[in-house]
This record gives C-alpha cells, structure tokens and sequence, in this order.
C-alpha cells in the first residue's frame, strides 16, 4: 500500500504543479481545446491547488495508521475522475489525447485501490 501511496503522491503532485504553473498547455493536452479567458486559468488553478493538497495529504497518511484511509480517499476520487473523463470523451467535450491516458490511469488506480483494501479486508479478518 505504501508504494502505491508514493508514486500516485508523486504523479497527482506533478498534475497540481502542472496546472498551476503550465494550465494552458495542460488543459489543451488533457481536453483538446484551449483555455478560454482568464477565469479558465483560474479554474485551472484551483484544479491545481486541489490536486496538489490531495496529493500531501495522502502523502502524509502514508504512515500505517492512515494508509487505509488514504487508499479509501483515493478510490472516490479515482472513481469520480474515471466517471467524469469517460463521460466527457464519450460526450465528445474532451477530446484531446491526454484524456485517454488520464482516464486509463484513473481506471488502474481505482482497480488497484480496490484490491489493496480488500487485501487489507482479508489480512484483518485473519
């Protein structure tokens, strides 16, 4: 569970630090279309923001006491991101070609979640 906590720690760490540094070119991969007006790059920045809290935050639970409730927060969140991506390239908004590596990603990671905390389910248990 600990690996699994630092490299999604590092990799949404990266995404925040993207979106708050490079928010045009980023969203353009991610969505295929740019940002329009400054309220985009605001919007992208508290993505940014928000992404990189999370990341400190899981980054911080890390330890044995909260590594349960790290992965548990990081099964909604990959999950909502799963829903929101596949919703957006099946509705044709987001069209550029990081949404499918993004979606990709956030499909593994809410697999990958899901059997570490069943795994954890199962050792207690025992």
């Amino acid at each position: 569970m600990k690996l699994f906590i630092a490299y999604t720690s590092v990799i949404e760490a990266l995404t925040g630090i993207g979106l708050l540094l490079f928010p045009v070119p980023l969203i353009s991969f991610l969505f295929g279309s740019p940002l329009s007006g400054s309220d985009g790059k605001i919007v992208a920045w508290i993505a940014g923001a928000a992404i990189l809290s999370l990341s400190l935050l899981t980054w911080f639970l890390k330890a044995d006491s909260g590594i349960s409730k790290a992965v548990k927060t990081l099964v909604m969140y990959n999950l909502l991101l799963t829903l929101i991506f596949l919703y957006g390239i099946l509705k044709h908004i987001l069209t550029g070609p990081g949404a499918w590596l993004a979606l990709s990603f956030h499909i593994f990671q809410t697999i990958i979640s899901l059997i570490l905390l069943q795994k954890k389910q199962t050792y207690s248990i025992n």
